[in-house]
């Protein structure tokens, strides 16, 4: 792969070694995973790990190469500052943290031992983005987390407007764990019992609707809470009788046990188009598949592990997620729009074939094979488009390192323009078509973002969740273009010359 002053920028920043090459990265990549031909197909851009893996292959210390891990928290302060203790070792290795706050006592409630009263599971989310703030991942990158509160916990309205103000928790995504009883409840606009964790006891009643209209509203206001269908998810839980799934990482995609961590790695679509643009290379697509899960299984095995529970955890279900990356770039070179039906009858098509195979390659070791990535970083360096998202802008600034870089889509000029279909440009109901078509075919979640224009109403903020609970998603994220004063990424005038 050839790579602009950006993908360099990026490589250099998180993820070469002190004099080292992308192509030498690979290779330190690839031997001490012990995958061999693995090294060929991160060269030729077909295949990538996790962003761990490919900063802490190798490296003298601790070389942990998960990206994913969920951590407990319960309701007394030994368990909290433990936790905290557990995350600030992760996010310096690299990897993201997610948590449910909602097993602590409400703000208010009594807290027998100093007769005092708690201050509730926000001003300990606070706590969490401090101490993230101080730890620099590995040197390399901030740490990234997500916190999680029930619907039924008495501070969910406390929570929702936690980042009203933009700046505000930075380090941290939330979403809002959202049951079928409270989806139930505002389907007939019934009223809403809030549960204290501590006693089980009702605390108050609300309307289900003044929930719902809360969580509307802020994530038409800035993005923020994401939706996390709680027993949607549990329905696939492939391991009931070890608990419930409460919790994920900070893009949504791995919704894990706690302690448990899990490893990511991405096929890339794009590359994997033959030359004539006709189809997929289908047996080409089978060995990245099959080369993608012994890499993962490796990844495991070879992981130095931040606590001796995550090793436990993590050793005991052997969950992995691969996934894909370039989906719609692989459109462009088919010739198919990414809002064409024919896109969706596609992603059956290839997301079936990927999962069979990348099963059939694991052979019953993994109780989670399949999950779809952001991949924001590794398919900068592949040069595609980031998961199964439609590209942003035919021409992106991105305000990263200190610098402005502006890149235009590598394919403009190679095909129809027609074809160059752009996130704004999509529908929500083929956003959530999208990701409904391919979560059919993954084990765990999706990280999978509605972009919305800046004219969109909450009306649309609200039809796009239900819908994406209707379709059977794990969950959803939207957000509305400028939102927010900070966007990383934002599409050039529209009237710009490409």
């Amino acid at each position: 792969m050839k790579f602009d002053d950006y993908q360099l920028a990026l490589l250099k920043q998180r993820y070469l070694f002190p004099g080292e090459t992308p192509a030498g990265m690979f290779r330190r990549v690839a031997r001490y995973i012990g995958v061999a031909e693995s090294e060929t197909l991160m060269n030729e851009g077909k295949f990538m790990p996790n962003s761990p893996t490919l900063m802490n292959a190798g490296r003298e210390g601790l070389s942990q190469l998960s990206a994913c891990f969920v951590l407990p928290i319960y309701d007394s302060i030994d368990s909290i500052y433990d936790t905290l203790k557990h995350t600030a070792k992760i996010h310096q290795s690299g990897g993201g943290t997610g948590f449910n706050f909602s097993n602590l006592r409400p703000k208010g409630d009594l807290v027998s031992r100093t007769k005092g009263v708690a201050s509730g599971p926000v001003s300990f989310l606070r706590v969490y983005d401090v101490g993230t703030e101080v730890v620099k991942q590995g040197g390399l990158r901030r740490g990234a987390n997500m916190g999680m509160l029930r619907t039924d916990h008495p501070d969910i309205m406390e929570f929702l407007t936690c980042k009203t103000q933009e700046g505000q928790i930075r380090n941290f995504n939330i979403s809002v764990s959202i049951d079928d009883k409270f989806m139930d409840a505002l389907q007939g606009n019934r009223d809403y019992d809030l549960i204290n964790p501590r006693t089980g006891d009702v605390w108050e009643t609300v309307g289900s609707r003044e929930i719902w209209d809360k969580m509307i509203a802020q994530t038409w206001n800035n993005g923020e809470p994401g939706f996390f269908f709680v027993d949607t998810v549990n329905k696939f839980n492939p391991h009931p009788e070890l608990g419930k799934l409460e919790a994920c990482n900070p893009c949504g995609e791995s919704a894990l046990l706690p302690y448990e961590s899990c490893v990511l790695g991405s096929v890339n679509l794009a590359n994997h188009v033959l030359d004539d643009g006709s189809d997929y290379d289908w047996e080409g697509l089978e060995h990245s598949v099959r080369i993608g899960v012994d890499f993962l299984n490796n990844v495991i095995d070879r992981n130095q592990f931040p606590i001796p529970e995550i090793e436990e955890a993590t050793k005991r279900t052997n969950k992995i997620g691969l996934g894909v990356m370039g989906w719609a770039d692989s459109l462009i070179k088919l010739g198919i729009r990414y809002d064409d039906k024919e896109a969706l009858k596609l992603a059956d098509r290839v997301m079936g074939f990927i999962q069979t195979r990348a099963h059939d390659q694991s052979d019953g070791r993994n109780m989670i094979v399949t999950t779809i990535a952001p991949t924001g970083s590794i398919s900068i360096i592949c040069n595609c488009s980031s998961g199964i998202e439609p590209n942003f802008a035919k021409v992106e600034t991105r305000n990263q390192f200190g610098t402005t870089y502006t890149r235009k889509h590598p394919l403009l000029g190679q095909y129809d323009e027609d074809l160059f279909v752009m996130a704004h440009d999509v529908t929500w109901a083929m956003h959530v078509a999208h990701q409904a078509t391919f979560q059919k075919h993954v084990d765990n979640a999706i990280s999978k973002t509605i972009n919305l224009p800046a004219t969109a109403s909450m009306h649309e903020v609200e039809i796009a969740v239900r819908t994406a609970y209707n379709m059977g998603c794990k969950g959803t994220t939207l957000y509305r273009d400028r939102s927010r004063k900070e966007q990383v990424i934002v599409k050039e005038c529209e009237h710009c010359s490409v």
